[in-house]
């Protein structure tokens, strides 16, 4: 018993095929824009491409805050704990290289949240005073503050 089929002759499996076809697309496409369409009051505007690029720029600065102010908070729980010098050194390691590089506008955040794991770093060992990581510290948690 044989059965052959030749999509080549039936056109109406094609229409329905293309059918399916574009209509996922399309819910694809409403799927991903309906979350970044920018509405100036009730109504649907297009997104320019410079809107796009600060739509970029804006996601890449509150991922960056956010990993520096999680920062902030290990270096204040260490600060608290009075962690031993090994695992406070294993952290402003990993905060080194949380600052390495960024965004511009964070520039002077990430210089006081490196200088503040230094410090603690620092007191950690016996080095710096208490009072002098703390005060960097400080000046970190401000800078990220809104």
């Amino acid at each position: 018993m044989e059965f052959e089929l030749d999509i080549r002759e039936d056109k109406t499996a094609w229409y329905i095929g293309a059918f399916i076809t574009i209509a996922l697309l399309l819910f694809g496409l409403g799927k991903v824009g309906k979350p970044l369409t920018p509405y100036v009051g009730s109504a649907a505007s297009v997104m320019s491409w410079s809107d796009w690029t600060l739509h970029k720029a804006e996601k890449v600065y509150k991922t960056e805050r956010t990993l520096l102010r999680k920062d902030v908070e290990l270096l204040a729980q260490v600060l608290e704990a009075k962690s031993n010098p090994v695992q406070v050194s294993i952290l402003v390691k990993e905060i080194g290289k949380d600052v390495d590089e960024g965004t511009p506008a964070l520039a002077l955040a990430r210089a006081a949240v490196a200088q503040a794991a230094l410090d603690i770093g620092d007191w950690s060992i016996g080095i710096l005073e208490r009072e002098r990581a703390i005060q960097s510290l400080e000046i970190a948690i401000a800078l990220l503050s809104e």
